[in-house]
């Protein structure tokens, strides 16, 4: 059964959010691990890569990178994300948001 309890989880726009306690741990884990992942010299598609690495572990466990397809399916997500214009805009922008969260917290 799914945890209905409700957590706040405060952008750095200061709009509170409010979502089931188990989405918001992902949605953090899926953050910091794109925080550490990614880097401004990377090319798209290795970027949108590194995502979606970091999407399906932080759902599906480490382990699940194991399996000998994860990399062709890693591969064929990022590249359906990055021909549609708009999930490309999108996960690009994501990204560019953790990195300069990344270099605010690096500075500092």
């Amino acid at each position: 059964m799914e945890n209905i309890n409700k957590q706040p989880d405060i952008e750095k726009t200061g709009v509170q959010i409010s979502m089931p306690v188990n989405i918001a741990s992902n949605h953090f884990m899926f953050r910091e691990r794109v925080k550490d992942i990614i880097d401004p010299s990377q090319p798209a598609k290795e970027t949108v890569e590194n995502m979606v690495k970091a999407a399906l572990e932080v759902e599906f466990g480490s382990s699940f990178s194991f399996n000998p397809r994860f990399p062709k399916m890693v591969s064929k997500i990022a590249d359906s994300i990055l021909t549609n214009q708009e999930l490309r805009r999108q996960a690009l922008a994501v990204a560019s948001t953790y990195m300069s969260e990344k270099e605010i917290k690096i500075d500092h």
